[in-house]
C-alpha cells in the first residue's frame, strides 16, 4: 500500500511540474542556459518561461525572433531599461524584433524589453509590403507588456507594431498591449501602431508619442 502511495505522489508531482513549466535562462556572458533568445524559444515547451538577462542583444538569434506558436512567456529579467533588443535594421538589411505568425494567443507573452532600430522587411504574404518595424502579429493575439518600442520603421504600415487579421470578424484574435512606451517610430501608415483589417487590440496604460506617419499615428 505504501509503495502505491509513493508512486501516486510521484505522478502528482510530475503532473504539477508539467502544468507550471520550467524557467529557461538567457545570458550574454554564458551564465545562462542559452546565449540567444531564439535558441531558448526553440528549446521551450508550452507553459515554460524564458528569462533574459541584462544586456544589449544583437545579431542572429536575437532579432527576427519567432515564437513558433508556443504558449510561453519571454521576459527581460530586470525590465526594458536593462534588457535591450537592438535589431540593427536598415533598408539594405531589414530586421525586426519579434514575429508572431503561428496562431499565438494571449498565452504568448512578451514582457520587459526595449526593442529599437527595427526596419520591417518587404514581402509580407508575397506582396511588396513592409509591416511591423519592431513587432509583427500576423493573425495572432499575444500579450505585449512593459516594453519600450522606440525608433523603429516600416515603410508601409506599423512602424512600431503591426497587428494583422484576415479571419472572419467573429473569430478574430485580441492582442493586449499594456504599460508600454511606443515612441519615435515611423511608417507611411500607423507610425506607432497599425491595426489592419479585422485585427483587434486592447491598449491600456501606454504612452504613445512622437511617432511619424503620412496617414495616422
Amino acid at each position: 500500500m505504501m509503495r502505491h502511495m509513493v508512486i501516486i505522489c510521484g505522478l502528482v508531482l510530475c503532473l504539477s511540474l508539467a502544468c507550471y513549466g520550467r524557467t529557461i535562462t538567457v545570458a550574454l556572458d554564458g551564465s545562462g542556459e542559452f546565449s540567444t533568445i531564439q535558441g531558448a524559444i526553440d528549446a521551450a515547451n508550452n507553459g515554460d518561461s524564458i528569462v533574459v538577462g541584462d544586456g544589449v542583444y544583437t545579431g542572429d538569434g536575437n532579432r527576427d525572433i519567432d515564437f513558433k506558436g508556443k504558449a510561453i512567456t519571454v521576459s527581460g529579467q530586470n525590465g526594458p531599461e536593462f534588457c535591450i533588443i537592438d535589431c540593427q535594421g536598415s533598408a539594405a538589411e531589414p530586421h525586426r524584433g519579434f514575429i508572431l505568425q503561428t496562431q499565438e494567443t494571449q498565452t504568448s507573452v512578451i514582457d520587459g524589453f526595449t526593442i529599437k532600430n527595427g526596419y520591417a522587411p518587404r514581402g509580407f504574404r508575397g506582396y511588396d509590403y513592409a509591416y511591423g518595424g519592431a513587432i509583427l502579429c500576423d493573425c495572432t493575439g499575444p500579450v505585449i507588456r512593459n516594453c519600450r518600442i522606440v525608433e523603429n520603421r516600416a515603410d508601409t504600415s506599423g512602424g512600431g507594431i503591426l497587428l494583422y487579421e484576415h479571419a472572419p470578424f467573429w473569430s478574430r484574435n485580441t492582442t493586449l498591449i499594456e504599460d508600454c512606451e511606443i515612441r519615435s517610430n515611423s511608417s507611411w501608415y500607423g507610425g506607432g501602431i497599425m491595426v489592419r483589417d479585422v485585427a483587434h487590440a486592447v491598449i491600456t496604460g501606454c504612452v504613445i508619442s512622437d511617432n511619424r506617419s503620412e496617414g495616422a499615428g
